[in-house]
């Protein structure tokens, strides 16, 4: 079957023309974004495709990670480990999923995914914001620190940011002004008011 202009294609002659210009190219379109060994132009650690998904290879990695090192308690970010692995954020997920069937991490909102040992237990990040108005020596009135700024800091997604900023506003600690940002309204009760 031929492909012309106009014509719905054949899934098999799809699919024919498709490894033709793979075997000739090497890449999609010649655009050199993906290789036919599964891996990015940055060369990605998972080496080529699996029969088993990407996923379980990157899944494997991790765990192999939190075996060479026992100290660490979060991992990556999402997005770090999709810069790192070269992968799309579901196929991050789904590793990430099956560590947490294996009871081996866990997810925690506004921390991330942390390692499961029966420890201490990194504190949510609305915790970790509020104690950032007592310990950097915010006052009443004082611009605090953008939603970019916060995620930077952090290595954390800017829906997770403006959750812990909302729950901080309904606690009347900070106000958004619109074109300013936001702003101390109140001191958390533990550091007195001014």
């Amino acid at each position: 079957m031929t492909v012309k202009e106009g014509r719905c294609v054949h899934k098999g002659a799809f699919r024919a023309l498709a490894s033709a210009l793979l075997a000739e190219s090497g890449s999609w379109a010649g655009t050199g974004s993906h290789t036919l060994a599964g891996t990015s132009d940055e060369g990605s650690p998972v080496p080529e495709r699996s029969q088993r998904g990407t996923y379980t290879r990157i899944a494997d990695a991790l765990r192999l990670r939190l075996t060479e090192e026992p100290d660490q308690s979060v991992l990556p970010s999402e997005a770090a480990l999709m810069r790192e692995y070269g992968v799309a954020r579901t196929t991050v997920r789904r590793a990430l999923r099956a560590l947490a069937a294996q009871g081996l991490v866990e997810a925690v909102p506004g921390v991330g995914w942390r390692v499961r040992t029966g420890g201490d237990t990194p504190s949510p990040l609305v915790d970790r914001v509020r104690s950032l108005l007592v310990g950097e020596g915010f006052a009443v009135g004082d611009a605090f620190y953008s939603e970019a700024a916060l995620c930077g800091r952090y290595d954390i997604s800017r829906t997770t940011v403006r959750r812990a900023l909302a729950q901080l506003e309904g606690e009347g600690l900070l106000e958004a002004v619109h074109g300013k940002g936001r702003i101390v309204k109140a001191l958390p009760p533990e550091a007195g008011t001014p």
